[in-house]
């Protein structure tokens, strides 16, 4: 999910990350993307408050 986000980045792309539709293989990285590093340049969501979101 890294690469695909920093990718996007590079696109100028707003970005949505739903941090419960994607996982890592280490926990803690998970909660690291999704908590720190992620919501710095997205918007970090889950996938029950994506509609509200798009609404």
């Amino acid at each position: 999910m890294l690469s695909t986000v920093r990718e996007a980045m590079d696109r100028d792309y707003q970005i949505v990350v739903l941090r419960d539709a994607c996982a890592d293989r280490n926990a803690d990285t998970h909660t690291f993307l999704t908590e720190q590093l992620f919501p710095a340049h997205t918007y970090v969501t889950t996938v029950d408050d994506l509609e509200t979101l798009w609404a």
